[in-house]
């Protein structure tokens, strides 16, 4: 989705997103980073809630209805507050009940680093959703494809990486002229296949996934079996 600066529009927003995605058989429903107001649209300490806050639960309610896990970026505010009003970027999810699957949490920048994704599935994470708004520009979306690939290898995960959409769309892709995103929502597989992927407009993207890939990529490259070893030690398998 792209989001705007008016909260309670977004909110419907992704009200009318879960409905469409429970209607073709969703159980996870996973929204861009910024989903509460997208970036550049204001100062966000205006609009952040606290979790018990009216945007948060009227998502809950609405997931808890439709029997649905909702993960939504919204900014809540931080424990102390400077002059500047910090908030807290945070990503949330609406429980109902829980999936068949663990499920790992990052967001956008999160992505340039393979560690937390690794220690998301030492943890036992099968899959990682990763809520986005990955600033456009050029070469961009050659980083955003290929870190999003890249870490599904190095986690041998599921990856659910969801991208706020291009303002503008395809004709205003590769200019760096805003800070909101560059769409190309994906899921890929542990293998690092890309399943399904959006373009750069609004979309809602509903795809199976098959838990078993998991077992089968940990067994075939067991790369979380690896000890961690500091960068200059020598390596007794290598010769």
């Amino acid at each position: 989705m792209q989001s705007g600066v008016d909260t309670m529009e977004n909110l419907s927003h992704v009200i009318s997103g879960m409905d469409t995605a429970v209607a073709q058989g969703a159980e996870l429903v996973v929204f861009p980073e910024a989903t509460m107001r997208s970036f550049g649209g204001g100062r966000l300490d205006t609009i952040a809630e606290p979790l018990d806050g009216p945007f948060a639960t009227l998502i809950r309610d609405h997931a808890t209805e439709l029997g649905v896990i909702a993960v939504v970026g919204m900014f809540s505010p931080a424990d102390t507050v400077d002059k500047d009003g910090t908030t807290r970027n945070r990503v949330d999810l609406m429980l109902f009940d829980a999936p068949s699957a663990r499920v790992g949490v990052a967001i956008c920048y999160d992505i340039r680093f393979p560690e937390q994704f690794i220690n998301l599935a030492k943890l036992g994470a099968e899959v990682i959703v990763v809520p986005a708004s990955w600033q456009d520009g050029p070469g961009k979306l050659d980083q955003w494809r290929t870190l999003v690939t890249a870490r599904a290898l190095d986690s041998t995960s599921f990856i659910i990486a969801a991208d706020q959409a291009r303002p503008g769309g395809e004709t205003a892709a590769g200019h760096d002229d805003g800070p909101t995103g560059i769409g190309h929502s994906a899921v890929v597989s542990p293998f690092g296949r890309r399943i399904i992927e959006a373009g750069y407009d609004e979309q809602v993207l509903v795809c199976d996934i098959d838990l078993t890939d998991v077992l089968r990529a940990r067994k075939a490259i067991p790369v979380l079996d690896w000890p961690a070893r500091t960068p200059h030690s020598p390596n007794p398998e290598i010769n």
